[in-house]
């Protein structure tokens, strides 16, 4: 069957076979369970003829505005994924994540990240690293806290230590900080700069 902007329906009570009649090779089959097609490419068109779906042994593309998942266990890529935007719907969140081995995010030219409405959180087990190797590292903002930092607890001669709440911000030669009294001096023992 042919014809122009005819549609052709196939109706059987078991199983269809469909041979497309141009090689061997190519033929779908449905029955109970699947529909399988064999064919050295797949294309799917929309009504004006832009692609919308085409799978070779080499590769899978989509052409289509918008590739979204919807099932519960997300999207899992076995390879590299390269795109030029990763976005959620409105009102979830988005979560990129590695189970068991490590998350990777490199550019040329550089990575931004911004939360125009809320904060950015990173948290690590061990160390956390922050690595500029022909620059510098900014941070631009009117306040900043570090908390939990270690106090040095070598005695001085200076009597008039007072219980204040701002105390001096040291430095020791590996980069480690700790705090001093307000009007101690800045020294530590090992145990505090190692």
């Amino acid at each position: 069957m042919n014809g122009v902007d005819a549609q052709v329906y196939i109706e059987a009570f078991d199983s269809p076979f469909l041979d497309t009649g141009c090689t061997d090779d190519d033929d779908v089959d449905n029955d109970s369970e699947a529909m399988e097609c064999t064919t050295e490419r797949l294309v799917i068109r929309d009504k004006v003829g832009r692609l919308l779906f085409s799978a070779t042994r080499d590769a899978v593309l989509v052409g289509a505005r918008q590739l979204t998942v919807e099932g519960e266990g997300g999207a899992v890529f076995s390879g590299s994924v390269q795109t030029s935007h990763v976005n959620a719907p409105i009102g979830s969140s988005l979560l990129l994540e590695s189970l068991t081995r490590s998350l990777e995010v490199t550019a040329p030219q550089g990575i931004a990240l911004e939360s125009r409405a809320g904060t950015i959180t990173a948290k690590c087990l061990h160390d956390f690293t922050l690595q500029s190797t022909a620059g510098v590292i900014k941070f631009d903002t009117p306040n900043i806290f570090v908390q939990g930092l270690p106090t040095s607890n070598v005695q001085t001669d200076d009597k008039g230590l007072d219980d204040h709440a701002v105390y001096q911000l040291c430095v020791c030669s590996s980069g480690r900080l700790f705090l001093a009294r307000p009007k101690g001096v800045c020294a530590a023992n090992s145990p505090t700069c190692k």
